[in-house]
């Protein structure tokens, strides 16, 4: 039976996607390190400011998050609707001696959660995205933050994530040429470990390949109808009297060379961050940090034909009475990345074209040896996950 919703994905298949086996004491100890360093040098939020702080936190999972906030003071309210992972949650913040800092569990969806209290902090990570009401969750979501407070959203870009998009169209092409009929089974993982797992070895990353393969490759979730966009967040929190603060990766150079005096407006400093944004496009498209190489910025056609490829990408195996085609390359991308200063972001263009081409091929070893041959596209993975914070501002 086909999934609802992601998180009947996640139920139906007994997956805990954020699962980190943080009773290790080197890992509890690299976790922490992490969580501080998305906080304080990424979304530009102290640690220490949560002592005493009422946290709302949708979908923790398991609390692996949840708890480094606890063990700086934070007072957490969590809205978990997937029972199966109470056991674990209530077990951490129990051996952790957290469990002090825990105001209640509720058993609900974002949707459901009713509350007229407001709170300090509100976070919704890694799964706000793929909800198909998403952009009213979202602002129903600032509403329960104070002002002057902060909220923390994270999600799946389509932008960023058009490298993943095209691994997860070459899996879907691959297995259909091998002849397996679903992706999800132990032969579509082989064949995606044949492909991918080298690669995905190079990566620092908490996740395993297979988890990797569950959550982002074989989802069905992980499409562009299901995933967000950043002028898109920006749109929504701007509607909703709330300014960005902090963002990982950390692009944003708003701030930097201004005195700290000159204090744009709301309008202004968010003009600002959608212009960066463009400015970044090359390093959010590959993932590619910007060298001695000057990044060319990206305008709304290249924008928008990125868009384009990224639902025709993810398209591809969704419908198997429907034969799969090799989406046309977008002549504004092809222009983009042919322009930039970067060589290696001329190459990433000759590969890109090169293998979305190869998406046609009638033959399984054509596909492989094409991905194979890809070198420098296969070295990088795009920028397809983000956090952002931002202030209520009233």
């Amino acid at each position: 039976m086909a999934a609802a919703s992601v998180l009947s994905y996640y139920q139906q298949n007994r997956f805990n996607p954020v699962l980190i086996p943080v009773e290790q004491e080197s890992v509890w100890a690299s976790h922490r390190a992490k969580r501080r360093n998305l906080y304080e040098r990424h979304l530009r939020i102290p640690l220490s400011l949560l002592k005493g702080r009422r946290v709302l936190e949708f979908g923790p999972s398991s609390g692996e998050n949840a708890l480094v906030l606890a063990l700086h003071g934070a007072r957490l309210t969590l809205v978990e609707p997937n029972e199966q992972v109470f056991p674990r949650l209530y077990d951490l913040f129990d051996k952790f001696g957290m469990r002090k800092q825990l105001d209640g569990i509720v058993r609900a969806g974002i949707g459901d959660f009713q509350s007229d209290e407001l709170y300090d902090f509100v976070i919704a990570e890694g799964f706000l995205y793929t909800i198909p009401e998403r952009d009213a969750l979202l602002q129903r979501m600032t509403r329960l933050i104070a002002p002057g407070m902060f909220g923390v959203v994270s999600s799946n870009d389509f932008h960023g994530g058009l490298m993943e998009l095209l691994r997860r169209a070459i899996l879907y092409r691959a297995c259909r040429l091998a002849g397996i009929a679903d992706e999800h089974s132990a032969e579509g993982l082989t064949l995606a470990r044949r492909l991918f797992l080298a690669d995905f070895g190079k990566l620092n990353t908490s996740r395993t390949f297979d988890a990797w393969w569950k959550d982002n490759l074989v989802n069905p979730f992980y499409v562009t109808e299901c995933l967000w966009s950043f002028p898109t967040l920006f749109r929504i929190l701007d509607e909703a009297n709330c300014a960005v603060h902090g963002c990982s990766p950390d692009w944003m150079t708003a701030d930097h060379h201004e005195w700290y005096k000159n204090v744009p407006s709301r309008a202004v400093r968010g003009e600002r961050i959608a212009r960066n944004w463009k400015e970044n496009f090359c390093y959010v498209l590959t993932g590619q940090k910007p060298s001695r190489y000057r990044q060319h910025a990206a305008d709304d056609g290249v924008v928008e034909a990125v868009g384009w490829l990224a639902g025709a990408l993810s398209d591809i195996g969704r419908s198997p009475r429907d034969p799969d085609r090799a989406p046309e390359y977008p002549r504004a991308l092809d222009w983009f990345l042919s322009e930039q200063d970067d060589p290696q972001a001329r190459q990433v263009n000759v590969e890109l074209k090169a293998l979305i081409a190869a998406l046609g091929a009638a033959d399984l070893e054509e596909l492989v040896r094409a991905h194979a041959e890809s070198g420098t596209l296969r070295s990088l993975w795009g920028t397809p996950y983000h956090y952002l914070s931002f202030i209520r501002e009233r």
